[in-house]
C-alpha cells in the first residue's frame, strides 16, 4: 500500500465529530457529490418535564441554554434527541489512540464527541485525561474546564443530528455512506455558536470559526442559524450562489473540508479567496453602499490580519 493510499484510509477524528473514509488527497476539482435538503417532520410529542427528569445533571444547564437561546421551531430535532440522550464518561481505545496520534501531529486530542447512531455524548474520563496531560501542552487545563469547553459543542451536534434515506446530517455536514461533505463549515459554525451562546472559551477550530463567521457576515446571522438547525447545507450553498457561481461555491465547501481535515495553506488560501470574492460581489450589488472600495478593502484587511498572517 502506498503512503497516499494509507493516508486515504486514516480515520479523522475531530473534536466532537467522528468522520470515516475522508479521502485526504482527493483532487477537489474532480469530486462530484450530491447535496441533499431535508425538512424535519418530527412531531412535537415530547414532554419537557419528562425530558428534564431523565437528563443527566451535567447536561441540564446546556439543555436550558439551548431552549432559552433559539426559537422553538428550530428545536424539534433537539428535543427528539435530547429526550433519550446518554452521557458516557470514558473514551474507548480507538479514541485514545486517535488522541495520541493527534498529539504526534500537533492537532489536538479527542476529549468528547457526540455519536448520533446511539445518541450518546462520550467524554474523556479523569484518568484518561491525566494520562494525556503527561504528553500534551495542556497541563493547566482542569478536567472541569475540559467538560465546559467540549459539551457546548457536542450538545449542538446533538441538536442537529438526523438521518433520512440513509443520509446522516449534523448541521451543515452530510454523510451518505459513499461521500461526506460540509465538515469544515459545520465544525466551524458549531464552534462559533458554542462560543457565542455558551461562553465557551477558545478551543479547536479557530480558523474554521473565523471563516464560518465571515460566511455568516455575508448571508446574515439569522439566516445562517436557521439553515444550520434545519441541516440545510443546500440552502446555505444556494444563498452563496447569489454572490458566486455554483461551481465556485461547490469548490469552496470542499476546500473548507480539506482544510478542516488536514490544515494546509493551499486549501486555506482558496477558501479565503472565495470569501473575499463573494463579499466583494455582495457589496457591489448593494446600491445603498456608496464607499464600496473602502468597505471591500477593510473587509479584506480584516481577513488577512485574522487568519493569513498566522500561517
Amino acid at each position: 500500500m502506498s503512503i497516499t493510499e494509507a493516508k486515504n484510509k486514516l480515520l479523522i477524528f475531530t473534536n466532537g465529530l467522528r468522520i470515516k473514509r475522508y479521502k485526504l488527497d482527493r483532487e477537489i476539482s474532480n469530486v462530484k457529490y450530491k447535496v441533499y435538503t431535508i425538512y424535519p417532520t418530527i412531531t412535537n410529542d415530547y414532554n419537557i418535564d419528562e425530558i428534564k427528569d431523565h437528563m443527566n445533571e451535567i447536561l441540564l444547564k446546556y439543555y436550558e441554554t439551548v431552549v432559552k437561546t433559539f426559537p422553538s421551531n428550530y428545536l424539534n430535532t433537539f428535543y427528539k434527541n435530547i429526550a433519550t440522550i446518554k452521557y458516557k464518561e470514558g473514551l474507548d481505545t480507538k479514541e485514545i489512540l486517535s488522541s495520541l496520534w493527534g498529539l504526534v501531529r500537533d492537532i489536538g486530542t479527542t476529549e468528547a464527541y457526540y455519536c448520533g447512531y446511539d445518541n450518546t455524548i462520550n467524554v474523556i474520563s479523569r484518568k484518561q485525561k491525566t494520562f494525556l496531560v503527561l504528553l500534551s501542552r495542556d497541563e493547566n487545563e482542569s478536567y472541569d474546564d475540559i467538560i465546559k469547553n467540549t459539551l457546548s459543542h457536542e450538545i449542538l451536534h446533538a441538536a442537529t443530528y438526523m438521518t433520512d434515506d440513509n443520509v446522516t446530517y449534523y448541521g451543515f455536514y452530510q454523510n451518505s455512506g459513499t461521500y461526506d461533505v460540509g465538515m469544515g463549515i459545520n465544525e466551524g459554525y458549531t464552534e462559533l455558536l458554542a462560543r457565542r451562546y455558551f461562553e465557551k472559551e477558545t478551543g479547536y477550530y479557530d480558523d474554521e470559526v473565523i471563516m464560518a463567521h465571515l460566511i455568516e457576515d455575508i448571508i446574515s446571522k439569522s439566516k445562517m442559524e436557521h439553515l444550520y438547525f434545519f441541516s440545510d447545507l443546500k440552502g446555505l450553498m444556494t444563498e452563496l450562489t447569489k454572490y458566486a457561481d455554483k461551481k465556485a461555491v461547490n469548490r469552496f465547501i470542499l476546500d473548507f473540508d480539506s482544510y478542516c481535515a488536514r490544515p494546509n495553506d493551499k486549501s486555506l488560501r482558496a477558501a479565503i479567496d472565495f470569501i473575499k470574492e463573494a463579499h466583494k460581489n455582495k457589496i457591489l450589488l448593494d446600491k445603498s453602499i456608496t464607499n464600496k472600495d473602502e468597505v471591500i478593502n477593510k473587509y479584506n484587511e480584516k481577513i488577512e490580519s485574522s487568519i493569513i498572517k498566522k500561517h
